[in-house]
């Protein structure tokens, strides 16, 4: 069957405001961007390096991989410094309707925030993605137990409101691996209505029970008034210990 590939360009997120080529059989769901930053209050037992880049999450939808960046393989950013790491060692290849997420952290202003990159992959084309500072963002997800098991059934998210205007989030989609897969390979569950209101430069939280979760990596889709907004993270149910606390309380410099 002959293949025609389109360059038109569609808009994938209007939250993230970036554009993808169509006709390939993957496209760019969304993206996770944490800048990093300076706190004033740390001290460094050596001068800290000036530059600053940011973490990147690509969530990637359909059948791509192996990827390149800026026409450079992620080992080859590993190797000269300007990536810190990355997670390509244990990528797959997605399948039709599944997720994948491909993540690095950048080692140089050329990977921080006002940047951009051209990604390519085969099945996904070549897409220019900007590394943007999120107005809107999960800040964190806690996974409790109500019985004290070890699989977790509620759900704690944490979102930030940077933007000027309200920020609504409507409902919460798991992307999750199936059982005796390939845990890189999330497949869409049915989304929860959810309904939290957070208002411009606040924070607000959503707690929701869900069914029991397995104990692997998800993606997590929060569907809201300014698009999808987009986690990647490993479920496990959150305790306290506070004996590590002590471990190095006698380390000076």
């Amino acid at each position: 069957m002959n293949v025609l590939f389109l360059p038109r360009l569609l808009l994938a997120s209007i939250a993230l405001g970036f554009w993808v080529l169509s006709g390939f059989a993957a496209e760019i769901a969304g993206t996770s961007v944490v800048p990093h930053g300076i706190v004033e209050s740390m001290r460094y037992r050596s001068p800290r390096d000036p530059d600053l880049a940011a973490r990147v999450q690509v969530f990637v939808k359909g059948p791509a991989g192996p990827a390149r960046f800026d026409g450079r393989t992620p080992a080859e950013l590993l190797a000269t410094g300007e990536w810190a790491w990355h997670d390509f060692g244990t990528a797959v290849r997605g399948q039709e309707g599944a997720l994948t997420v491909w993540s690095f952290n950048g080692r140089t202003a050329r990977w921080g925030t006002g940047q951009s990159f051209d990604l390519a992959a085969e099945g996904l084309g070549k897409v220019t993605i900007p590394v943007t500072a999120p107005q809107h963002w999960i800040s964190a997800a806690t996974f409790l137990s109500s019985d004290e098991s070890l699989q977790p059934d509620t759900i704690v998210l944490h979102v930030a409101n940077e933007s000027a205007e309200e920020l609504k989030a409507t409902s919460l989609r798991f992307w999750l691996p199936k059982a005796g897969t390939e845990w890189q390979v999330l497949w869409p569950q049915n989304p929860v209505t959810v309904s939290m209101t957070v208002p411009p430069g606040e924070k607000g939280f959503i707690r929701l029970r869900v069914p029991k979760l397995p104990l692997t990596f998800t993606a997590l889709e929060l569907g809201t008034t300014a698009g999808p907004l987009w986690a990647h993270l490993r479920i496990k149910r959150e305790t306290f210990d506070i004996s590590g606390g002590w471990v190095n309380d006698s380390l000076v410099s």
